[in-house]
């Protein structure tokens, strides 16, 4: 049993502060750069010496909000709203704004903000008036507070297609941070780092304790936005720089050096966190959308080879561990890209970005681990995919990643051999159908020489066969006869055939299934 699930902010907090688009609002307030704060040099090294420094003390547990605002309810929460007239740097015609999350609610751990210009740093100090409005009841709150602070924050920027400033990506609570491109919505978010999670003891939260944000570039839209931040848990401290670049598809490079207090059983790496409930072959009783999911899939490159894995929501939690000597890549994709799909006018599921994982430099040996857990509600998410490096980390490491992370609508440009976009597993008398469905990168005229494939570990799998649909889509199609075994997967694939290629090659995606009973 695992004992503890995803650091799971429930899902319904993120309606909070849905993907924000402003067009005319209000006169600003004076951008905080005006203030007479004094300034200090500031640079990514010294923030690495900082975060070194603090692994070498004993972990101090961070001060938890005022009483009045930790006991406010989800209602009395949303009643607190940035000031969209006061977004920072809204008034000098830079491309990128601010705006501020308040601490409070579920958000228990007030952060720290500097504002990072020239290579000077300035302490940005927590002014209720100035960045929150205090609506219905919560109006004698604002004129009250006492012990307040951030909970986080948001830039806004114009992404291409897209006629006004909008909210492109936010960091709020513990170490989560998301983000869209364009003609998008929120889904699946990322983490800085998991520590321990799948494990049957409790996995520990690492938070992100203080940001500091760069001054954008007057009028240079193609400029990046630049952040950092420092992390600490019990277990480890670090030192994070990100560069984020929105557009159709918004990507954030990642570079991070932790330093570890004591070892650590296993770290889980550029951590991604999503939803699934059902899809079209699992659907609810009483529910009348076909799928529920913001993500349908796991996608890994490694060794020029890909591999799709469905995803599930089993009945008691499972970790999958997917070994890999070469990482090139991975990722939990939404596929599924029709709003009827969904049929859910609201949610809009169908433009839930892929977020796609891509090493900068070799993490060595590993796996990449999936996490399925049981839900009752799709307002929590119950997926987690992250890399767990084949060395664990012990007292005194330092570590060092470097990654790229793309949030859009398009799967991976490398990627150029046939993928999934169905899987189906309708029970017969005494076995399974299993139809597999391909979709390639182009129309195919010749089918001759294309062969089937499946492997499976535990089970029977028989009769194989490759049956040519409509445009450039195929069903593989094979029985399957399960055995009692827990770990049952099979692998599925088409080949071009030795007449077409070297013996061997694949010419689409390794369909990698956990067989779950229907």
């Amino acid at each position: 049993m695992i004992g503890a699930s995803l650091p799971i902010l429930s899902r319904w907090v993120s309606y909070l502060a849905l993907p924000l688009t402003l067009a005319a609002v209000g006169a600003a307030t004076p951008d905080a750069n005006e203030d007479n704060t004094p300034t200090t040099a500031f640079s990514f090294a010294s923030l690495q010496r900082h975060a070194q420094e603090m692994a070498a003390r004993p972990h101090v547990p961070p001060k938890r909000v005022a009483e009045q605002l930790d006991r406010l309810t989800y209602d009395q929460y949303r009643m607190i709203a940035p000031r969209h007239d006061a977004a920072l740097w809204r008034e000098q015609e830079l491309p990128y704004w601010a705006e501020f999350q308040h601490a409070g609610f579920l958000f228990h751990y007030p952060i720290e903000i500097a504002l990072v210009e020239e290579g000077r740093v300035r302490e940005l100090p927590f002014d209720a008036e100035r960045w929150f409005q205090y609506r219905g009841e919560m109006e004698s709150l604002g004129r009250s507070i006492e012990g307040g602070g951030f909970a986080g924050f948001r830039v806004l920027g114009q992404l291409p297609e897209r006629k006004y400033m909008q909210e492109f990506v936010s960091f709020l609570g513990a170490s989560y941070f998301r983000a869209i491109g364009s003609h998008q919505w929120y889904g699946a978010s990322t983490r800085g780092l998991a520590i321990d999670i799948g494990l049957p003891t409790p996995e520990e939260f690492p938070k992100f304790r203080k940001f500091w944000i760069e001054k954008p570039v007057k009028s240079d839209e193609t400029s990046p936005i630049r952040i950092w931040a420092l992390l600490e848990s019990p277990a480890v401290a670090g030192a994070y720089a990100f560069v984020i670049k929105p557009g159709l598809t918004t990507s954030i490079d990642v570079e991070a050096h932790l330093w570890f207090r004591h070892g650590v059983q296993k770290v889980g790496v550029a951590p991604i966190t999503s939803m699934w409930m059902w899809n079209a072959d699992h659907a609810r009783d009483g529910d009348h959308r076909p799928e529920v999911h913001d993500s349908d899939g796991l996608l890994i490159k490694s060794d020029g080879r890909w591999d799709w894995r469905p995803l599930m929501r089993p009945e008691t939690p499972r970790v999958s561990r997917l070994s890999r000597e070469h990482l090139e890549g991975f990722g939990l994709m939404q596929r599924e890209r029709t709003s009827a799909a969904y049929r859910d006018r609201e949610a809009h599921y169908h433009l839930r970005p892929n977020v796609w994982i891509t090493p900068l430099e070799s993490w060595g040996p590993g796996r990449v681990e999936l996490l399925e857990l049981p839900s009752d509600h799709e307002g929590n998410d119950n997926i987690g995919a992250y890399w767990v490096r084949s060395d664990p980390a012990a007292k005194g490491d330092h570590w060092v990643l470097r990654y790229r992370i793309d949030f859009g609508l398009f799967e991976p440009t490398e990627h150029q051999v046939a993928r999934v976009v169905e899987t189906h597993v309708d029970r017969l008398e005494e076995s399974y159908q299993v139809d597999v469905v391909y979709e390639f990168p182009e129309p195919i005229s010749d089918w001759e020489g294309y062969e089937p494939h499946v492997k499976a570990e535990h089970g029977q799998a028989s009769d194989p066969r490759l049956h040519r649909l409509g445009g450039n889509r195929a069903r593989l199609r094979f029985g399957y006869e399960p055995k009692d075994e827990n770990q049952q997967v099979i692998e599925a694939w088409i080949s071009p055939g030795d007449k077409r290629s070297n013996s061997g090659e694949r010419t689409s995606e390794v369909w990698s299934y956990r067989w779950l009973t229907p």
